[in-house]
């Protein structure tokens, strides 16, 4: 499974599109307001609500399916404080997941989600940002990975890269994200990618 969201729309309405890999459009998303992501996909409605900066809430037409908070790793204490690794805990329908962000130089900023210690999802976001637009790349073995991805995702949106100006457009970025901890390098698998991208191949050959 290959998936691409991308932000197609500014404030006031910072809109999103979810495609498969042929270009369908299978889902939509919105950011309402700051810590609020919303999407659909077929027939259901989807949220992300961060009620406070500790937790946020997801949401399943509006029945309550899981959470997303960051925590701390502790590798070692310096003079007594502790010193580590930031990721996020992600439970979501059912799935218990952790999320980790590597940095690892120009357009190779990604999410690694993993289940019971295994790589099961990578979310590579894209570094070049145009008009403060994001764009995302989903990456999963398992079709029913594309709810979790695609959540999770949107609630990045709606939290750290949230696009918060109502400045002029025509502004291009494309400032590389790097990881300084080596245990958040490590997260990431350079083999889990072209092993997806040779997946899909495999399954709709020219």
């Amino acid at each position: 499974m290959i998936v691409r969201l991308e932000q197609i729309s500014r404030l006031p309405s910072r809109n999103h599109e979810i495609r498969q890999a042929d270009s369908s459009l299978i889902g939509t998303g919105t950011v309402p307001d700051l810590f609020n992501g919303l999407m659909k996909i077929g027939r259901d409605t989807y949220a992300a609500i961060t009620n406070n900066v500790a937790r946020t809430e997801l949401y399943q037409n509006e029945s309550a399916i899981g959470w997303i908070s960051q925590t701390v790793e502790v590798t070692k204490k310096i003079l007594f404080l502790p010193i580590g690794f930031e990721y996020y805990i992600y439970n979501v329908l059912g799935k218990e997941l952790r999320v980790y962000e590597s940095g690892l130089g120009q357009d190779m900023h990604f999410f690694s989600v993993y289940e019971n210690g295994v790589v099961v999802g990578v979310i590579h976001k894209d570094d070049l940002v145009k008009n403060y637009k994001n764009t995302y790349t989903l990456y999963a073995e398992a079709d029913e990975m594309l709810l979790p991805l695609c959540l999770f995702t949107m609630f990045l949106e709606s939290t750290a890269f949230c696009d918060r100006t109502g400045g002029l457009g025509n502004v291009t970025d494309n400032t590389p994200f790097y990881t300084a901890q080596k245990e958040l390098q490590l997260k990431y698998d350079p083999n889990f990618i072209p092993h997806i991208i040779a997946l899909e191949a495999s399954r709709n050959p020219q």
